[in-house]
């Protein structure tokens, strides 16, 4: 071997030797996270952190609906556009379907206590009933 391509294969393993240094640095790292996360996660008095109440996340999201859902693997969900009514209001829709279990919602946030709820309408029967198509 020349001189420069001597030079340039002994700089490729000093670079390789640093890169694996580096990658057992961050493996050590991701292990030492895996650990804390599973010690907080297993530890009793951390128990009371693991939700997030109305009132944080309504600071979060303010002037906003918030429904949660609690659904299986491979539930379709399917927000469409929302649409103008007959009487010039926007009209939302959220749809779920499960093949499995049955589909939880919870009314986390209601919006609806701070404005009219007068002209809230469910939409068709029928919308619910269509096949849903997977993305």
């Amino acid at each position: 071997l020349n001189p420069s391509a001597t030079e340039a294969l002994f700089n490729l393993k000093l670079e390789l030797t640093e890169q694996e240094r580096v990658e057992r640095s961050l493996d050590s790292h991701i292990k030492w996270l895996k650990q804390s996360i599973k010690n907080v996660i297993e530890a009793d008095n951390n128990s009371d952190a693991y939700y997030v109440n109305e009132k944080e996340l309504a600071a979060y999201i303010p002037g906003s609906t918030v429904f949660a859902i609690k659904a299986d693997t491979g539930t379709d969900l399917e927000v469409p556009f929302p649409y103008k009514s007959e009487n010039d209001t926007t009209v939302y829709a959220l749809l779920v379907k499960s093949e499995e279990l049955p589909i939880d919602v919870f009314l986390v946030r209601d919006l609806a206590r701070e404005i009219n709820i007068d002209n809230l309408t469910m939409p068709d029967e029928d919308r619910f009933s269509k096949e849903v198509d997977p993305p």
